[in-house]
């Protein structure tokens, strides 16, 4: 029997599959296929977008060569161009007629441009082997230089070549990239260590451009101490750069223009240069076998001119701008002398019988007694009552029996028991006290700067009760007023300050401001940028008669007093006075100091000397003083042809 079967469809087709629109049958058999049509729209879409591209891509090409043509040609340029600076020389500094106090030599110098270094290491070691081979100097230290200037522009490698050197590394120079020799300056001072106070010295600091493509040539000089610091700005140039071209390899092509430096200002000073080597001379002889130093001012006290400016020992300024050798620097800090403390501004010393001028002034002032009294110095002494016990008074000695003495005489003598008793009081002389001779000291500029333009000035003490008490825990007692009387004890001052307020004993009580500038001068035109006029430092509130009284005892001290012996027959009038400063108990360790005046009718210097260490003013102070007012005397004020 035959069998049959009925083909049927595997998935059978539901009634509502026939209703399907045909969008959704193309969507199924398009769904199933790797790719099919894009939209007219999307095709559209992207051939607008890509012609606006293109568009913009000509119009920008368009725009950076019509219109930053200029801008990228110059930086193309810059990437060919190296501008090395050149270092400006600096200012000059003249005396008051017009000879050298510090100047400039032309020296070379080997710099790194660090853009034209070797990229390896290796290379610029081989480059540095070359180079120490050439000038015969230690490889490593080249080598350090070199590594230094990959990161820092300007890296001084030699400083102070000859000109032979400079010629020899000139004639090679395509060996060396990186590497340029330039010309600088080396700071000279014709005037050694007699000017190292006043004038001072420069040293050298690296400095850096903020400008592309410029490297310092050398390091910048930088006043350190006198004159060079106080008018730095003024003595600074204005470097100048030259432009090489050079190639890919930074081979030098060639030469480009140079812009020229413009020198600094020139300083002119008030100081004599030959007064001011002659005193250093002076001093340094007087002090040769001494463990101490000198100082030696000299004034005009008629408008404040600084005639010298002396601090004895000094040092070679000379050395310290080339570049002294550490070890030698050492030398000089660790030295006993100090040669580096400016002792004319910053020593502060007891002032010793030089305050004895200022203290009549002010007794006179305050009527605490006449002019023309006598006082006892019969003994050479006065004795004070001990309110702790009466069996052991107090003695306070003279330096010698000066009899009965008035104001006058006491100044010529340097009396201790005159100024004892118009100081602390003694007898029925009340005196001054302590507040009073504070207050009157204030009032004639003590213990305040006198503004020289000099750094590093110190103002000087003058003690009183309070301070005592709360520095040295004990009570101010008679005896530290009778020492203040005679410019002993706690009291200081400085030797500028000293001889700036002796001014006041020549301009009936006025007081010039010191100065050492006199004027600032453009060395291109010769013009003169800024002339230092004179200042009033203050007046002291005292009667012209008492000023009068006060300098007619200053006179006897070089006529009778104190300093009579060492001054008789000098050529010209001669005002002045005498001090004394032991320092320990050791009777070697006293300052001598002598302050003077002259022509003593008209008086065109004024000179204080101070010797550390040097004895009696009269001994050491006074001899020097004579020997330099009677070389100024010949060679400025009566000097014949």
């Amino acid at each position: 029997m035959r069998s049959y079967f009925i083909k049927r469809p595997r998935y059978e087709i539901q009634p509502e599959e026939i209703l399907l629109d045909t969008f959704s049958k193309t969507s199924g058999t398009q769904s199933h296929k790797l790719e099919f049509p894009i939209q007219r729209k999307a095709v559209m879409l992207l051939v607008t977008l890509g012609t606006l591209f293109l568009a913009g891509s000509g119009l920008f090409a368009l725009y950076q060569q019509t219109f930053r043509h200029a801008k990228f040609a110059a930086q193309a340029q810059e990437n060919t161009l190296r501008n090395v600076m050149l270092q400006a020389p600096r200012g000059k500094i003249i005396d008051r007629y017009g000879t050298t106090l510090a100047d400039n030599a032309a020296r070379y110098s080997l710099v790194v441009i660090s853009e034209e270094l070797p990229r390896s290491q290796e290379e610029r070691s081989q480059e540095a082997g070359t180079l120490a081979k050439l000038f015969n100097r230690d490889q490593n230290e080249i080598a350090h230089a070199l590594e230094k200037g990959v990161v820092t522009n300007g890296v001084t490698i030699y400083e102070n070549l000859s000109l032979d050197q400079a010629l020899v590394f000139r004639a090679r120079e395509q060996a060396f990239p990186g590497i340029r020799i330039v010309g600088t300056f080396q700071r000279t001072y014709p005037f050694g260590a007699s000017a190292s106070h006043t004038v001072g010295y420069t040293a050298t600091v690296q400095s850096q451009s903020d400008q592309k493509g410029i490297a310092f040539a050398s390091r910048t000089m930088l006043g350190k101490t006198g004159i060079e610091q106080t008018y730095n700005t003024a003595l600074e140039g204005k470097s100048g750069f030259i432009t090489y071209e050079v190639n890919a390899r930074q081979d030098i092509l060639n030469q480009q223009p140079t812009t020229y430096y413009e020198t600094g200002n020139t300083i002119q000073v008030t100081v004599d240069a030959e007064l001011q080597q002659y005193i250093y001379t002076a001093l340094a002889n007087q002090t040769r076998d001494k463990k101490g130093g000198a100082i030696g001012i000299a004034l005009d006290p008629n408008n404040g001119d600084v005639l010298a400016l002396v601090s004895v020992p000094g040092f070679d300024a000379q050395k310290l701008s080339s570049g002294m050798p550490t070890q030698e620097f050492q030398q000089l800090v660790n030295d006993p002398r100090k040669p580096f403390f400016n002792r004319a501004v910053q020593g502060e010393y007891s002032p010793g019988s030089t305050i004895k001028p200022f203290l009549a002034l002010a007794a006179l002032t305050q009527k605490i007694i006449s002019p023309n009294k006598l006082v006892d110095d019969t003994t050479g002494q006065i004795i004070v009552q001990n309110p702790y016990d009466v069996n052991r008074p107090y003695i306070y000695h003279d330096w010698k029996v000066c009899g009965w003495v008035d104001m006058r005489a006491a100044i010529a003598q340097s009396c201790d028991v005159y100024f004892y008793t118009i100081g602390g009081g003694y007898g029925s002389i009340k005196g001054l006290g302590v507040d009073s001779m504070k207050k009157y000291l204030q009032d004639f500029l003590w213990q305040r700067k006198t503004n020289i333009d000099i750094a590093g000035e110190q103002i000087g003490f003058i003690p009183d009760p309070q301070w005592k008490e709360q520095t040295k825990r004990d009570i101010w007692r008679i005896g530290d007023t009778y020492n203040m009387s005679i410019g002993q004890g706690y009291v200081r001052t400085t030797a500028i300050q000293l001889a700036t307020t002796y001014m006041a004993f020549v301009n009936n009580g006025i007081v010039y401001q010191p100065h050492i500038l006199k004027r600032i001068v453009n060395p291109e035109t010769n013009t003169t940028i800024q002339n230092a006029a004179p200042e009033i430092l203050g007046t002291f509130p005292v009667s012209r008669d008492d000023l009068q009284i006060v300098r007619e005892g200053m006179r006897g001290t070089v006529t009778t007093g104190s300093a009579a012996a060492r001054l008789a027959g000098l050529p010209f009038t001669l005002a002045g006075k005498t001090g004394s400063v032991q320092t320990s108990s050791n009777l070697e360790n006293t300052n001598a100091l002598f302050v003077s005046f002259m022509p003593y009718e008209n008086p065109k210097i004024l000179l204080l000397v101070l010797v550390e260490s040097g004895g009696e003013g009269s001994a050491s102070a006074v001899p020097v003083s004579r020997d330099i007012l009677e070389w100024y005397w010949y060679n400025r004020l009566n000097k014949t042809p």
